[in-house]
């Protein structure tokens, strides 16, 4: 066909290409996210007194199940890496102090939670005292904050005061009689 114009020559390249069998295992890790997390997140309920107990053995066949597919598909067992990124509990520091020691007090409370499930008195006494790290940096944070609220309410406040105008009084009546 003649009439048809010729399309411009791309100088784009694919740098990467997966092949299917990469994309089926990415999805094979990807779907024992769930399961982990369900199983993690019931445990923790269980050993804090709630939870459904009667769960942790299908959730545990569930886990199972999801690295078995894993191990079918990709060939290997999911590595170290990739089971602990799923939990990622390390404490997401932003530099927003307040923020920052509650995240410092949940590693404290995991940390203190493992300890007395094993029974592990030196890790108890480090978690207490990674979660006191935390709650004082939280106090000084709100302490440094109810300062500066109050220094803020002052200032506005002798604004306010030294801004206002007084009414004029008006002359008494004085009737003459």
């Amino acid at each position: 066909m003649p009439d048809e114009p010729k399309r411009p020559v791309s100088h784009l390249r694919l740098a990467a290409e997966n092949d299917q069998s990469d994309i089926d295992c990415q999805y094979a890790l990807k779907r024992i996210e769930q399961p982990l997390k369900k199983l993690m997140a019931n445990l923790l309920r269980v050993a804090r007194g709630a939870g459904e107990p009667d769960a942790i053995v299908l959730q545990c066949d569930d886990v199972v199940s999801s690295f078995q597919e894993v191990q079918r598909v990709c060939g290997r067992w999911p590595d170290a890496h990739e089971i602990s990124k799923i939990f990622n509990l390390k404490p997401q520091i932003t530099g927003d102090e307040f923020y920052d020691g509650f995240e410092i007090m949940l590693g404290g409370a995991v940390r203190m939670a493992a300890a007395r499930i094993l029974g592990q008195m030196t890790h108890e006494t480090r978690a207490r005292s990674e979660m006191m790290d935390g709650f004082l940096q939280v106090e000084k944070a709100r302490d440094r904050n109810r300062r500066e609220r109050i220094a803020s309410e002052k200032s506005s406040a002798a604004k306010t005061k030294a801004g206002r105008r007084r009414k004029p009084r008006s002359p008494k009546d004085e009737t003459i009689l």
